[in-house]
Order: structure tokens, then C-alpha cells, then sequence
């Protein structure tokens, strides 16, 4: 599998939101700056026909308003299925009224048959040639959060979307040949991980750091942890 990191910042980071793409078709999470992004890193953003949303938080979403809009705009053929925890249409429904106030007949010109959304409590659902396992996370009140196991050919990448320490961090990384994992926070608390935490993971599996602020970054890199990769927007792995 082929994973670009398409951001790798926290809300506080000048890096694009933490987002990532696989083989060109499975985008994980869409948030604020993430589809001008895609664009900025030559990706055809209508070659995406898997969206996986991890939590509805503003760095996580808002963008998908973006993407839906282009599609139509442009005529997209091939359809797009976009998996999210519950009230994720209404919110998207919910941007739509705010941002194009002015558009009528929404539902008709953008869930057209061509996008649809798919609301779950968990899955584990084969999508081509992927199956796609969920994991539940803990991330402050947030809930329910998302954690996603994406598997081909034997292969497996994790990804911890938005999360403290917790078991389900702890599945992934001992069960996936590769996680991408959160870390918000110079310290460990309710809602994210800190550089401690990756330093303590990073004894069980390979470890590719995401969501990082400025100051996270900075103590990632000082650390220079084995098994630990400090992610850039726009990096390139082959699993």
C-alpha cells in the first residue's frame, strides 16, 4: 500500500489538518485546508472514492463540504462513500446551510447517488480490494472517536485519528505493521497523546507521528526515537 501523509498538523501547527491518503483512494479524515492540500500535492482528488472520518471535530470534516461541492461542480462520474460516526450527515447538512446558504435543493445536487454517507457505531467492512476495522478511542468527550485499521494483501496500517493513551492505541500498534499515530500535546491527558507516550509505543511497533504541534514536533525530533518517524505534509511511504 501507498500512504501520503496529506497533513500532519494539529489546529495550532501551520502544518495542513492531519489527514492521510491510501493508493490514491481511501482518504482518512478531511478537515479544515485538507482537499487545497490534495491539489497542492498533485493528487486527483476525484480518484477518491473512500472517505473515512474519525470524529466530528472541524479539523476532521469541514473540508468534505469542499470536496462534495467540487464533485458535483465538475460532474464526477464515479461515486464517492463517505464513512463517519453518527450525526455526520446532519452536520455536513448543517455546513451546507451556513456556508451556501444561498444554494437550493442540496440534497438533490450533491447526494445525488454519486456521494453517499454511511453513519456507523462500529465496522468492519471489505471496500474493493481493503478491509476497513474500526477501533473505538478515547478523546476527551468526544464520542464516539475512531480509530482505523486499513488492510490489504496481508498488510495492515493503523490509524489513531484523535486520542489519549489507551487500549485501542495499544491494538493497533501491536497489530499493524505500520500506525500513524496522534500527538497533540507536549504531556499526556484526556484527549491527546504526548511524546512520553510515542516514546513507550514505539517498543511495539513502527510508529509514523502525526496531529503534532509546533511544540510536540520540536520534542519528537530532540528525542530522535528508534521505530518513530516524525511526519511531514507530503511524505511518501510504501507498507
Amino acid at each position: 500500500m501507498k500512504l501520503q501523509l496529506i497533513g500532519t498538523g494539529s489546529i495550532t501547527a501551520p502544518q495542513t489538518s492531519a489527514s492521510a491518503l491510501i493508493d490514491d483512494s481511501i482518504l482518512v479524515d478531511c478537515g479544515t485546508g485538507v482537499v487545497k492540500e490534495l491539489m497542492k500535492q498533485k493528487v486527483n482528488i476525484f480518484d477518491i472514492d473512500t472517505i473515512f472520518i474519525t470524529h466530528l471535530h472541524a479539523d476532521h470534516f469541514f473540508d468534505l463540504t469542499y470536496l462534495i461541492l467540487l464533485r458535483s461542480f465538475n460532474k464526477v462520474k464515479n461515486k464517492l462513500k463517505i464513512y463517519g460516526p453518527e450525526n455526520l450527515k446532519k452536520s455536513v447538512d448543517a455546513l451546507f446551510e451556513i456556508g451556501y446558504a444561498d444554494l437550493k435543493n442540496i440534497e438533490k445536487i450533491f447526494f445525488d447517488g454519486k456521494t453517499s454517507i454511511v453513519e456507523f457505531d462500529s465496522l468492519n467492512e471489505k471496500v474493493n480490494d481493503y478491509c476497513l476495522e474500526t477501533v473505538l478511542v478515547k478523546h476527551g468527550k468526544t464520542e464516539p472517536s475512531f480509530g482505523l485499521i486499513v488492510q490489504k494483501d496481508g498488510k495492515k496500517i493503523g490509524f489513531s485519528g484523535d486520542s489519549c493513551y489507551c487500549e485501542a492505541i495499544d491494538y493497533l500498534v501491536e497489530n499493524c505493521n505500520l500506525s500513524v499515530l496522534e500527538c497533540s500535546m507536549p504531556y499526556n491527558n484526556a484527549d491527546h497523546m504526548g511524546p512520553e507516550i510515542i516514546k513507550q509505543l514505539s517498543a511495539k511497533g513502527e510508529i509514523i507521528v502525526t496531529h503534532m504541534s509546533l511544540s510536540t514536533r520540536e520534542q519528537l525530533e530532540k528525542m530522535n526515537l528508534e521505530n518513530v518517524i516524525i511526519g511531514k505534509d507530503g511524505d511518501i511511504f510504501h507498507i
